[in-house]
C-alpha cells in the first residue's frame, strides 16, 4: 500500500487515491508499532504531497518523521526525509538548519550507496547557496554531487543558471550542452510519465529564466518543445505541470501567440502557486498581466527579504521595477528607482553582472 500510493501520487497522476493507500498503510504500521514502515510511508506522504501542492499536509509531517528519522536504522528513507526538513528550514529562511539537514541527508544517502539521492540533495544545498549568492559554496556543492552522476539534469540545469547569472556564459553554455546531450540519450519521453529529473522538464524550467539573464529569446523555441513534450505525457505531478506551462506561456508570448499564452496562464492559476519556485511575476509579464505580476513581485520580494535570498529578491525588485516604469502612475517612478536601488546593491555585492547591466539600462531610460 505504501508503494502502491507513492507511486499514485508522485508520477501515477492519481493524488486521492494515492494518498488513500498511503494514509491507510500509516494506519497499519502504527497499529504494528512498525516504525520502519511509518517512516517510510511518512516520506511518501510528504513526497507526494508536496509536489501535488498539498504543503499543509506535508508540514503536518514533519515533527513526527523527524522523531522517527533518529531511532530508525533506514538509510534511504532517512535521506529523503532530511531532504524535506532541510526544505522547510530553507522556506522559513534558517539556512543553517538546511545544511545541517542536507549534510546529514547526503551522509545517510552515501550510507545507502544512492546515487540519485546523493545527487538530488546536493542539488538543493546548491540552488540554496545560489540564492544565497555564495556562488563558490554552490560550485562544491555542484562537484560533490557530480561524483555520484556526473550527468544528472537538474545538476546541470542549476551549474548552468549559476553561471549564467554571474555572467560565466561559455560555462554556462557547456552546462546546457550536457543537459541536452542528456535529453538526446533519454528514454523518459517515450514513457508515460515525467518527473523533476527528466531533462525535458529541466530544460523547460531552466531555459526562461537563462533568456532573462541574457536578455534574448533564441532560447524559447527549444524551452517551448520541450515544455510540449512534457505536456504530451500521460502523467505528471502538478509542481512539473505548472513548470511546463509556465515555459510554454512565455514562450508563446515571445512569438507574438498572446491567446495561447493567456490560455495557459489561466491553467496555471488554476492548478495552483508552489511556493519557492519563484517566476510567477515574469510570466504574467510575458502574458500582460501587469496588475498580477506586481502582486507576484511583491509576494517574492516579502519571502525573498524574509529568508535573506539574495538573487531572487535581487530579481523581483528589478521586475517590480520595470512594470512600474511602464504604468507610470503617480508614485510608480520613485517606487521604482527605490526597488532599483535595492536591486542594484545586490547585484554588485554577489556580482551578478548581467542582472546589473539590464537594471542600469533601463535606469537611465527611466531617468531620461
Amino acid at each position: 500500500l505504501s508503494g502502491y500510493g507513492y507511486a499514485l501520487g508522485w508520477v501515477g497522476g492519481d493524488y486521492e487515491t494515492g494518498r488513500q493507500a498511503l494514509e491507510q498503510a500509516l494506519t497499519i504500521a502504527q497499529r504494528h508499532e512498525d516504525a520502519g514502515l511509518e517512516l517510510q510511508t511518512r516520506w511518501g506522504i510528504m513526497h507526494t504531497a508536496l509536489f501535488n501542492g498539498h504543503f499543509e499536509f506535508w508540514q503536518e509531517q514533519l515533527p513526527r518523521a523527524q522523531e522517527l528519522v533518529e531511532t530508525v536504522n533506514d538509510p534511504l528513507t532517512e535521506s529523503g526525509i532530511r531532504y524535506h526538513l532541510g526544505l522547510a528550514h530553507r522556506s522559513s529562511g534558517r539556512h543553517r538548519e538546511a545544511f545541517e539537514q542536507y549534510e546529514a541527508a547526503l551522509a545517510a544517502a552515501t550510507r545507502a550507496q544512492h546515487r540519485e539521492r546523493i545527487s538530488s540533495v546536493c542539488q538543493l544545498a546548491m540552488r540554496l547557496s545560489s540564492d544565497l549568492g555564495d556562488w563558490d559554496k554552490a560550485r562544491a556543492w555542484h562537484e560533490r554531487g557530480q561524483e555520484a552522476w556526473a550527468d544528472d539534469p537538474g545538476a546541470c540545469a542549476g551549474r548552468a543558471l549559476l553561471e549564467f547569472e554571474v555572467g560565466e556564459f561559455a560555462e554556462g553554455e557547456r552546462y546546457l550542452q550536457r543537459l541536452t546531450e542528456s535529453r538526446e540519450g533519454s528514454a523518459h519521453e517515450s514513457v508515460g510519465s515525467v518527473t523533476a529529473e527528466t531533462p525535458i522538464f529541466q530544460l523547460a524550467a531552466v531555459l526562461p529564466h537563462i533568456a532573462r539573464v541574457t536578455n534574448t529569446n533564441d532560447r524559447l523555441g527549444v524551452a517551448r518543445s520541450a515544455a510540449e513534450a512534457v505536456l504530451e505525457v500521460e502523467s505528471i505531478a502538478p509542481a512539473v505541470e505548472v513548470e511546463a506551462k509556465r515555459a510554454l506561456a512565455e514562450a508563446c508570448a515571445a512569438s507574438g501567440e498572446m491567446t495561447a499564452a493567456e490560455r495557459l496562464y489561466n491553467e496555471i492559476a488554476q492548478i495552483g502557486r508552489f511556493p519557492g519556485s519563484g517566476g510567477d511575476g515574469w510570466t504574467a509579464v510575458a502574458v500582460g498581466r501587469m496588475d498580477d505580476a506586481l502582486t507576484h513581485f511583491e509576494a517574492e520580494i516579502e519571502s525573498a527579504r524574509r529568508g535573506g535570498y539574495g538573487r531572487p529578491l535581487a530579481w523581483a525588485c528589478a521586475g517590480s521595477a520595470e512594470v512600474l516604469a511602464d504604468r507610470d502612475e503617480p508614485g510608480d517612478r520613485e517606487k521604482a528607482l527605490e526597488l532599483q536601488d535595492e536591486a542594484l546593491a545586490i547585484t554588485q555585492e554577489l556580482g551578478m553582472r548581467p542582472l546589473t547591466e539590464r537594471i542600469l539600462a533601463r535606469r537611465e531610460i527611466l531617468r531620461a
